[in-house]
């Protein structure tokens, strides 16, 4: 009878096949749950991408240009007899162009003599109170403007915020300055044009103003 006791060790050996089993399946499962997680987030990712990729390229802030500076223009002030009985007033004016770029700086250099004349023709047909308001600068400085982009050759009409009085053709204005209306009979035909005329002198500013 005691030569039967040792037949019970191989049933030990069978639970340690069945824990074995069961840990390879545990593992495998988490594996498999992993890979699953995994592959739906990788899936996510490539989705958003393709719907949003464009609106999240938009949204990268833009760098600011710096090289980009304003181009500025300065003339020598201005001193002009204004258009008031016995000519006893007068205007100190400096004027300072911001200009679209290199070449119209150029171009403003090079026919300065030109440019000058406009502008003293403009001031001197001026009387004291159409320059001590801010309307009556803004409406000069808009007429410096259109007269130099004239002087330069671009093509502006001078009705563009410029009176009939700036190109000799109302009151207030002596022979002198019918120098300036040849300029309107071009100015005219850039007016019949479809395209509108972009002004290169962006901008008329004002160093010194003084009316005495």
């Amino acid at each position: 009878m005691s030569a039967e006791a040792p037949v019970a060790p191989p049933k030990k050996s069978g639970k340690k096949m069945i824990i074995v089993i069961a840990m390879v399946i545990l593992l495998g499962g988490g594996g498999a749950g992993a890979w699953y997680f995994m592959s739906l987030r990788n899936a996510a990712a490539l989705a958003q991408l393709e719907e949003g990729g464009d609106t999240a390229h938009v949204a990268e802030p833009k760098k600011h240009d710096k090289t980009k500076k304003p181009i500025f223009t300065t003339l020598e002030n201005f001193t002009v007899n204004l258009n008031d009985p016995g000519g006893m007033r007068m205007a100190q004016i400096g004027v300072t162009f911001e200009v679209e770029g290199t070449d119209t700086d150029i171009a403003i250099k090079d026919h300065l003599p030109v440019v000058r004349n406009r502008i003293l023709l403009l001031i001197s047909a001026k009387k004291i109170e159409d320059l001590l308001t801010l309307d009556g600068k803004n409406q000069l400085a808009r007429q410096i403007q259109i007269a130099t982009a004239q002087s330069i050759g671009v093509d502006i009409p001078m009705d563009d915020g410029v009176p009939d009085a700036a190109h000799g053709e109302g009151p207030g204005t002596d022979a002198s300055h019918q120098v300036v209306a040849p300029v309107a009979v071009k100015a005219g035909k850039a007016a019949s044009r479809k395209k509108p005329v972009t002004n290169p002198v962006k901008e008329v500013l004002f160093s010194t103003f003084i009316v005495q």
